[in-house]
């Protein structure tokens, strides 16, 4: 596996504060990072999202594409 620091993060079925920290960890690394999910998983990647904001809101605005 390479050493390349990676932008995306794909929500499957793991625990949601798995992802919280993952994203909060890359957003300390990279300035956006980009979260993924399918079928049943977009409600945990909403989660995330709100989670995620939430504990950095004033350092990052959510953004809707």
């Amino acid at each position: 596996m390479s050493n390349e620091i990676r932008d995306t993060i794909f929500i499957g079925k793991k625990p949601l504060m798995t992802y919280v920290t993952t994203a909060i960890i890359q957003l300390a690394i990279l300035p956006k990072i980009i979260i993924k999910a399918r079928g049943m998983s977009i409600g945990t990647a909403v989660d995330v999202v709100q989670i995620v904001l939430r504990k950095t809101s004033p350092c990052i605005s959510g953004r809707r594409y």
